[in-house]
């Protein structure tokens, strides 16, 4: 088969175009082995990458793997230390009851040996008062010894005249058997027995008529005593601060006043001089009328070293009216132990529209409830008056209060009164009742504290002269 001729330039112009396709090609496939060159290092840096991220991983989970056998371990530990820790908590907490019991009990011992404190002052108080007791009951029993000495020889004298006269009875009744002729003489003798006999009858009638008469006599000089102790009680009356004088210096107040006798050793004493205001509450030794003399002698000379002398600290009053009475009673020469006990306060208003309380107690003290608190202020352990062989100072207090505080203070035979089984009333109650009702009327306050003490003592006798007084801090 014969090849066809193709022109020349035709196929010039085929061999052109496959030549130009060719490069074409050829452009292409370096174009491609180019773009595979890329491809392989892109894909050589990835495998790179991928290799170095693997690493990467493989350490960060080497990594990991330690921090949690690390915090394995710390779990582990943390449950060891809790466990501890509930076990020093469970030693803790009753190391914690333990003491919660000790502060309970040290607490119970310091009232306690607070109240026995009292006590023992109380019962040194009352023992001295039984020696002077027991000192005119001996005077008393050596009168009567001598009395009934007398009446013991007469009554001797008396027995011997009637055995006497039982003899000779005797020997007559013989002798008139014996003899009728001695009958007369014997008739005789027991006419004069009678006689004397009579004349003892007489004696023993007479001696019951002197009996008598000193009964008399000593039911007067009783009816005289009954009618000077009251006469003492108007007088003492009269030294009390009055209703209106109270009212004029406090709103509110309540006085509880219960002497043990008809006259009484407690007394409160009040005074205004310009902007102070001074109240006093007093024990005075003894009850009765001894006691009432010293309250007319100390108001009066209250008075005088306020209202005259111009001293106007408590403590200084109470150094002064403590030589006072050592001057008035003589007691450097005598050495006698008349004195008291008292609070005395002075209230003074501030620019603050508050109320300074300037306190000085001998062997006693105030209470102030203020804000649902109770702040007690005690006084110094000296008493005032007696013969004391040293200086005497008086610790002095200041503190400011708001208006609508309550103040209270009084005297000792409220907290000493015993019931039926000798337990004192003591402070302790005292105080947990004067926080439970300083919010209560004056009268309701009164009324409170005499069925309280009424509740404890019962039927038993009162002990000392009570005085026991309140009132609000509000000057007029």
């Amino acid at each position: 088969m014969e090849t066809p001729n193709i022109p020349s330039a035709i196929l010039q112009d085929e061999i052109k175009k496959l030549t130009e396709l060719l490069a074409a090609k050829d452009a292409h496939i370096l174009h491609l082995e180019h773009s595979f060159a890329q491809y392989t290092e892109q894909l050589g840096a990835a495998n790179a990458e991928l290799l170095a991220q693997n690493e990467e991983l493989q350490q960060t989970q080497e990594e990991l793997l330690a921090q949690r056998e690390f915090i394995e371990q710390q779990k582990k530990d943390l449950e060891k230390a809790n466990k501890r820790m509930q076990a020093n908590e469970q030693i803790l907490s009753k190391a914690y009851e333990k003491i919660k019991v000790k502060e309970a009990e040290i607490h119970t011992q310091k009232v306690m040996l607070e109240e026995s404190n009292a006590e023992l002052l109380t019962q040194n108080e009352e023992l001295q008062q039984t020696q002077e007791e027991l000192l005119a009951q001996r005077e008393f029993i050596e009168q009567q010894k001598k009395d009934l000495e007398k009446a013991n020889k007469r009554m001797q004298v008396n027995e011997q005249i009637l055995s006497k006269a039982y003899e000779k009875i005797k020997v007559k009744e013989a002798e008139v058997q014996a003899q009728k002729t001695i009958l007369e003489q014997q008739n005789e003798e027991m006419t004069l027995q009678n006689e004397a006999l009579q004349i003892a009858q007489t004696q023993l009638l007479q001696q019951h008529n002197l009996i008598e008469e000193q009964h008399q006599k000593l039911q007067l000089q009783t009816n005289k005593i009954k009618n000077s102790i009251e006469a003492a009680l108007t007088i003492q009356k009269a030294i009390l601060p009055h209703h209106q004088k109270m009212q004029q210096l406090f709103q509110s107040y309540f006085v509880v006043y219960m002497p043990k006798d008809i006259v009484s050793g407690d007394f409160w004493w009040v005074q205004k001089i310009d902007n102070k205001t001074f109240v006093a509450a007093i024990d005075c030794t003894g009850h009765g009328v001894a006691g009432a003399f010293m309250t007319l002698i100390t108001s009066s000379l209250l008075d005088k070293m306020v209202t005259v002398l111009g001293i106007h600290q408590p403590s200084d009053i109470l150094i002064k009216l403590h030589e006072e009475i050592q001057a008035v009673l003589q007691q450097k020469d005598t050495q006698n132990n008349y004195g008291m006990d008292m609070s005395l306060i002075c209230l003074e208003e501030t620019y603050k529209n508050t109320i300074n309380v300037t306190f000085s107690g001998a062997k006693r003290l105030i209470y102030i409830v203020e804000n649902q608190q109770l702040t007690e202020l005690k006084g110094t352990r000296k008493g005032i008056g007696g013969y004391q062989n040293r200086v005497m100072n008086f610790e002095q207090i200041t503190v400011e209060v708001s208006k609508g505080a309550w103040i209270y203070t009084g005297t000792d035979g409220l907290t000493d009164q015993n019931d039926v089984t000798r337990k004192r009333l003591g402070e302790v109650t005292l105080k947990e009742n004067l926080l439970a009702i300083h919010h209560l009327s004056p009268d309701q306050q009164e009324k409170h504290l005499l069925e309280l003490l009424q509740n404890h003592m019962k039927d038993e006798e009162q002990r000392d002269d009570i005085l026991w007084l309140g009132f609000e801090v509000a000057q007029k």
